[in-house]
């Protein structure tokens, strides 16, 4: 992590197989999302307003127990029957604008898609700034990806990214980042997402983009203790349950054990479109606080 003066970008710097990835948590100036290995680079700038609307939940310090980084197992299992699983790598960074930066790399098995996704977050909840790539399996049947649907006849060359900014911010929450135990919280959310496609569509390689704003409502309520769901998390840990709504009124759900002394919500199932996706942690690692 590289900082920098108190009216300049945060700079966070995150290594990956295939290259460099930078992202940058400026609220005051442009931030440029991606810097690759061919220097593709795209800018993404949050409005004044948004700004205003972030800043009064971000951590006001570091946490005691900032965390590092961390392995998970996933369980997907669908409506019909259909089950597969995924293995997750993650790396946080605490940034000094109290905000947190994480990236996820996993595999799905028994297909071997892979999923890279670089978040900008409010506590790990809230995304900011995302940047996904996904790469399908061969396959001739649809493979979902949250609430998006691949089409037919996706080749294994084909590459999805998709690029999402947070447009606005509404909560009743003093702080979503500090939640008190027995307490009710709701917040709102709308994204900006570009969907680009690239590979080959059966006609030779094509690049296709595709843009939608999306909205989501939470009312979360969250609970006493937690059973530690590994033995090497430390400090208090608070259940918290969510249900969500999107803009098209469609409803799933999502738990949440909130880590008080690392002020970040470790997610532990979530339920959408039939779909139920449990996570079981295999090994966490702390930074220096």
């Amino acid at each position: 992590m590289t900082t920098a003066s108190p009216d300049s970008p945060t700079v966070l710097q995150m290594r990956r197989p295939a290259g460099t990835f930078i992202l940058l948590a400026a609220l005051t100036a442009p931030c440029p999302l991606l810097a690759g290995e061919q220097g593709v680079s795209a800018e993404i700038t949050l409005a004044p307003s948004v700004q205003a609307q972030i800043l009064p939940h971000a951590a006001e310090m570091r946490p005691i127990r900032p965390l590092l980084k961390f392995e998970a197992g996933s369980e997907i299992e669908r409506s019909f029957g259909h089950k597969s699983q995924g293995d997750l790598r993650f790396e946080v960074v605490y940034l000094e604008n109290g905000l947190i930066g994480w990236t996820v790399n996993a595999v799905f098995r028994p297909r071997e898609s892979h999923l890279s996704r670089h978040v900008l977050s409010l506590c790990g909840l809230v995304p900011l700034v995302v940047e996904s790539s996904y790469k399908p399996p061969a396959s001739r049947k649809d493979v979902p990806i949250s609430e998006l649907f691949l089409p037919l006849g996706i080749k294994p060359t084909d590459q999805y990214i998709f690029q999402t900014r947070i447009v606005s911010l509404a909560s009743n929450a003093r702080s979503i980042c500090d939640p008190a135990p027995g307490s009710e919280f709701t917040f709102q959310y709308e994204h900006e997402r570009v969907l680009s496609k690239s590979g080959n569509d059966g006609q030779g390689d094509a690049t296709v983009s595709t843009a939608q704003v999306t909205t989501s409502k939470f009312v979360c309520k969250v609970g006493g203790s937690l059973e530690k769901p590994h033995p090497k998390l430390q400090g208090e840990i608070l259940e918290v349950s969510c249900d969500i709504e999107s803009g098209d009124g469609k409803m799933s759900s999502a738990k949440y054990a909130f880590l008080r002394e690392s002020s970040y919500y470790l997610p532990l199932e979530t339920r959408s479109n039939g779909e139920r996706t449990q996570y079981q942690y295999i090994d966490f690692n702390y930074a220096r606080p």
